[in-house]
């Protein structure tokens, strides 16, 4: 039996209109063949970034998170997937020159999501993990320490 390898983008946004979230889980698990079928539809200016990544992982949620914009602009606009140009504006901060609406993307852990609207959006995804909150004593009064202490859990 073969199993379909391929990340599914998720629209989880229960309405028809901007703003959307999109999200693909499980990016890191891709197997070669995949991403190589991404990465051939991947900008040359994401492509020269992927060679300064040391991880894999980072690579492949950079490949998925360009193909994930891609798909939600297409899905808000009448623009083909190949006829997107990203930019880079004077912040750093990629944007479609076509595309009047704004997007922000975000991964973490094997995830990628991203928020596009006709408006700035802003998106985050963090793996929550354990705090050790001892690193507070080098850092916070022994007031703000003893209010963080009371937080409850």
């Amino acid at each position: 039996m073969k199993f379909d390898t391929r990340p599914s983008i998720l629209n989880i946004s229960t309405f028809d209109r901007l703003p959307k979230l999109y999200c693909v889980k499980d990016c890191d698990t891709i197997t070669d063949d995949i991403y190589h079928q991404f990465l051939e539809r991947t900008s040359n200016q994401r492509r020269y970034k992927l060679e300064s990544f040391h991880h894999k992982e980072d690579r492949l949620r950079s490949v998925i998170a360009e193909a994930i914009v891609r798909f939600a602009i297409c899905s808000a606009t009448d623009l083909a997937y190949k006829n997107i140009a990203f930019r880079t504006g004077e912040n750093g901060k990629l944007f479609v020159c076509e595309f009047a609406g704004d997007f922000n993307i975000s991964h973490s852990e094997g995830w990628v999501i991203c928020g596009i609207d006709t408006s700035a959006i802003g998106v985050d995804i963090e793996k929550i993990q354990p705090i050790d909150l001892n690193i507070a004593n080098e850092f916070f009064s022994s007031l703000e320490i003893d209010e963080l202490h009371s937080l409850p859990n």
